[in-house]
């Protein structure tokens, strides 16, 4: 049971992002403010032993933590599970900045923004928060953001909410959705490709060239524009530029070709089995 909301309002915006996601929870809170640090151990523990693919955590505090949650982390990140959280909702006025364990290296730390891909000053931490191992900084929809709070009394049932915590699913339910696109055709004719995506560093290549847009802000955020997968043209140094008009064909070849095309980029000999059998096919 949910004796708070928030943990449903964060399970519905997964849902909302990718809803044929099937949803693994773990409460790790007896509320809305009292995060149980033992009960996250062990639900990561449970997380790498279900084999999940990939894990939100909407949640954080103001210190790097070390011993068994680093290095269940760590043990997430070799298993190939994408690890998500939320950045933290404390803004410029912390000069702490980012929380744990979205500053760990192993893990994407999500920013928040309003509907028109503005970071959320009040709440995003400083750009100096970042560590080598963050190359951007991605941001999803983290202000009046709808979803289901039932301990609330409202007609719908629904509440809007602001924080990084909203932003966080979005962008998980995001990166199921690529997860689950590489295992379908065309892009299953390759299962390493599969395979790469399911690596953090992977999934970053995906949402900084082909998901995102920078933002002209004073901080260093790009804001997921997922659609944009199905709309992208490679230019003649190999870069990409998305929402620009690319050639005929079907959307769905279309965004594998691109997703492959990416991947190339630092992957040279990727893509052969991909092509030959697409042809093939053709």
């Amino acid at each position: 049971m949910d004796g708070d909301g928030h943990g449903t309002h964060v399970s519905m915006l997964v849902l909302k992002a990718f809803p044929n996601a099937d949803l693994y929870i773990a409460k790790v809170a007896s509320d809305g403010t009292k995060i149980g640090k033992e009960a996250i151990v062990k639900a990561l523990r449970w997380a790498i032993d279900t084999k999940v693919d990939v894990l939100n955590m909407s949640f954080g505090w103001m210190h790097v933590d070390v011993g068994d949650m680093a290095e269940l982390l760590s043990e997430a990140e070799r298993k190939h599970i994408l690890l998500f959280a939320a950045t933290s909702n404390y803004g410029l006025r912390d000069p702490i900045g980012m929380s744990y364990p979205a500053i760990s290296d192993n893990v994407i730390g999500i920013d928040c923004a309003n509907g028109a891909g503005v970071s959320s000053k009040d709440l995003n931490p400083p750009s100096n928060s970042t560590n080598n191992a963050k190359w951007w900084r991605f941001s999803a929809p983290g202000e009046r953001v709808e979803s289901a709070y039932p301990t609330k009394k409202t007609e719908s049932g629904l509440m809007r909410l602001d924080g990084t915590s909203f932003a966080s699913p979005i962008a998980a339910g995001v990166a199921a959705m690529v997860l689950e696109f590489a295992r379908q055709p065309p892009l299953s004719f390759e299962p390493r490709i599969s395979e790469i995506l399911k690596t953090r560093t992977g999934m970053l290549w995906i949402f900084h060239d082909l998901l995102t847009d920078k933002i002209e802000d004073i901080l260093p955020f790009r804001f997921l524009l997922p659609w944009r997968l199905f709309d992208a043209k490679k230019r003649e140094d190999g870069t990409f530029v998305v929402g620009s008009a690319v050639k005929a064909g079907a959307p769905r070849r279309r965004a594998a070709e691109n997703i492959v095309e990416c991947l190339k980029l630092r992957i040279p000999d990727l893509g052969e089995e991909f092509y030959e059998r697409l042809n093939r096919r053709d």
